[in-house]
């Protein structure tokens, strides 16, 4: 995920992502999609909804991690590896 999917978000929102952030850089895909899921009830974002998908698919959870990454890559399409993560979720 590229940097040019820059965000601006609410003070309560952007401490949801952190939290989500955090759980994704421990593997606590669970907590993380959790945080991210919480996160995106408020707000549509490319980097949320991905590493959303990713979590999910660390879980073995494809369908609701294809769904992740075509929401991201509707918001950011030109960026790779939204397609890349795509394709792999697909080959599982």
């Amino acid at each position: 995920m590229n940097k040019e999917t820059a965000y601006i978000v609410k003070n309560s929102d952007s401490k949801l992502l952190d939290k989500a952030f955090s759980f994704y850089k421990e593997k606590d895909y669970e907590q993380a999609q959790h945080f991210f899921a919480l996160f995106l009830e408020e707000n549509e974002n490319a980097q949320a909804y991905f590493y959303r998908g990713k979590s999910l698919l660390y879980q073995g959870k494809y369908i609701e991690a294809i769904g992740c990454f075509e929401n991201a890559r509707e918001l950011s399409p030109q960026d790779i590896d939204i397609y890349i993560e795509e394709i792999i979720t697909l080959l599982h």
